[in-house]
């Protein structure tokens, strides 16, 4: 798996979408405010009515989940930031949000030391382009992994699914059965997973063992957190 060259690749495919529509969904191949907007929802369900929280996006495009944010969740405390691997989404998100703190890297590849409660990914697992689904797919389950040392209490990420009537060769879609083996046996066994909703994907969240078992103080449910 060569990290630089698919990275050039999602970088060359946003650009030409960012050259064409601007500050625009179809930039960030959300397709329609609607969709952007019931991911969004389902993505930051895993909040839940936390306040006070730390939530970090992985691919954050030109912020629209962190306007999705300001303007459905005015009154809870929420720090967000985020990363990114496109120069000109970075230093539009840059100027347009200056009260941010946003990073332009590229976390499959880099040593990431900075913690949040919750890191989200949306759609980014979507265009493999013309990668390999072999190569994609160890890509997006290392970036996964690592976006997964980056939280504290939990990961929610959005995919497209197999559950599906038609296939564009140009996206990735997950098995999703092969992905809940692969969190169980290397991340975690405290899963969400969410596809009750119209669009052709799904809504995982990964949760730390460490937070679920801070939810179940009793010492009865000692014997079940000794993995």
């Amino acid at each position: 798996m060569d990290n630089k060259l698919i990275n050039n690749t999602q970088k060359s495919f946003y650009q030409t979408m960012f050259d064409e529509h601007g500050y625009s969904v179809k930039s960030v191949g959300f397709g329609t405010e609607i969709y952007q907007d019931l991911r969004f929802k389902k993505l930051s369900g895993i909040f839940n009515e936390e306040d006070n929280i730390t939530v970090h996006e992985i691919g954050f495009g030109l912020g629209h989940f962190y306007e999705y944010i300001k303007r459905n969740l005015p009154d809870r405390s929420i720090i967000y930031s985020g990363s990114e691997i496109m120069e000109d989404f970075y230093k539009h998100c840059s100027e347009m949000y200056p009260e941010l703190k946003l990073h332009l890297r590229d976390v499959g590849s880099e040593t990431v030391e900075d913690k949040y409660d919750y890191v989200v990914l949306n759609g980014v697992f979507n265009p493999k382009c013309d990668v390999r689904r072999g190569d994609w797919e160890k890509h997006v389950l290392n970036l996964l992994t690592k976006s997964f040392a980056m939280a504290e209490k939990g990961v929610a990420f959005s995919i497209l699914s197999e559950f599906c009537d038609y296939y564009d060769k140009e996206l990735y879609y997950c098995n999703t059965t092969k992905f809940l083996n692969y969190i169980n046996d290397n991340l975690s066994r405290f899963v969400e997973y969410h596809q009750s909703y119209p669009l052709y994907e799904a809504t995982f969240f990964i949760y730390k063992p460490e937070y679920i078992k801070s939810l179940y103080t009793d010492p009865q449910f000692d014997k079940y957190f000794r993995r």
